[in-house]
C-alpha cells in the first residue's frame, strides 16, 4: 500500500477500514494519527482528550481517566466506548460515567504510566470493557508509547506557557527581573540537575548524601522559585533557562 501523498482524512477511513472483529488498527498508523492530532491541539485538556480517544482504539476500553503525579484526577471520566443502544443492554456496559468520578480499583482498570523524556508526570487509567481479555503484550506496549506521546506534548504546551509568562512580565525600572525567582544556590541547581535525570528525592539524598527530605525540601523550594507546577516543568524550565550542569 502506498502511504506517500496520502490525504489525512483518507488516512483515517484507512485506519477504520484495518479493523477486523473489533481489532485495533495497526500500531504505527493509530500513532501517527495521534501525532497529527496532538499537533493541532492548544490546550492540555485537548491532549489528554486525544490521548484517551486514541487509547479506545488500541484495545476493548470503555472509560478512561488522566492521574496527575499524586494520583488526582487531571481528565476524566471519558467514555471511551459507544453506549450500548438496544434496551436492557446499558447494565452490560456499566451506568454513564459522571463528572468527577474516580477510578474503580479492580482487575479491569489498567494503569498505564505517563512520561515526559526522563519525569513521569501522571498515569493513564483505563477501565477494560466487562467480558473483555487482557489487553495482548503489543497493545500495551502501543498505550505506553501513546501516553508517553501525550505526556511530551502536554509537557511542550506548559513549558510554552511557563516561557510566556516569564518573557510577559518583564523587568521592572530597578533592572531586576520581575516574577519568579531564578536565582537558585549551588546546592539547589545540584538537585535540579538530578530531578532532570528523573531521580526521586530518596535517590537525590543518597547522590548528595542528604536525607530524602531535605531533598524534598530543596525541591520544593526549587519549584517555588520557577514557578513550576511539577518536577518535569521545573526540569524544562532549568534546562531552558541554562541553570542545569551539563
Amino acid at each position: 500500500m502506498e502511504h506517500s501523498g496520502a490525504h489525512p482524512a483518507r488516512e483515517q477511513g484507512e485506519c477504520e477500514r484495518d479493523r477486523v472483529d473489533g481489532a485495533a488498527p495497526a500500531p504505527l498508523r493509530l500513532l501517527a494519527q495521534l501525532g497529527r492530532e496532538l499537533r493541532g491541539q492548544g490546550d492540555e485538556r485537548g491532549v489528554w482528550q486525544a490521548a484517551l480517544r486514541c487509547a479506545g482504539q488500541v484495545c476493548a476500553l470503555e472509560v478512561g481517566w488522566v492521574l496527575d503525579i499524586r494520583g488526582q484526577v487531571r481528565l476524566g471520566p471519558e467514555r471511551l466506548a459507544p453506549l450500548p443502544s438496544r434496551p436492557g443492554a446499558g447494565a452490560a456496559c456499566g451506568a454513564p460515567p459522571r463528572e468527577g468520578d474516580r477510578p474503580p480499583e479492580g482487575r479491569r482498570l489498567l494503569r498505564v504510566p505517563v512520561w515526559a523524556g526522563a519525569q513521569r508526570v501522571g498515569t493513564l487509567a483505563l477501565r477494560r470493557a466487562s467480558g473483555a481479555r487482557s489487553p495482548a503484550p503489543e497493545a500495551l506496549l502501543t498505550l505506553e508509547v501513546l501516553a508517553a506521546q501525550a505526556g511530551a506534548a502536554a509537557q511542550v504546551l506548559r513549558l510554552r506557557a511557563d516561557l510566556a509568562r516569564l518573557a510577559g512580565q518583564g523587568r521592572p525600572r530597578s533592572g531586576r527581573p520581575a516574577g519568579p525567582d531564578v536565582r537558585l544556590t549551588a546546592r539547589e541547581r545540584e538537585v535540579l540537575t538530578l530531578v532532570a535525570r528523573g531521580l526521586s528525592n530518596p535517590e537525590i539524598g543518597a547522590a548528595l548524601g542528604i536525607r530524602a527530605g531535605t531533598a524534598k525540601i530543596h525541591v520544593e523550594r526549587i519549584l517555588s522559585k520557577l514557578g513550576a507546577s511539577d518536577r518535569a516543568g521545573a526540569a524544562a524550565l532549568g534546562q531552558s533557562l541554562g541553570l542545569i550542569a551539563p
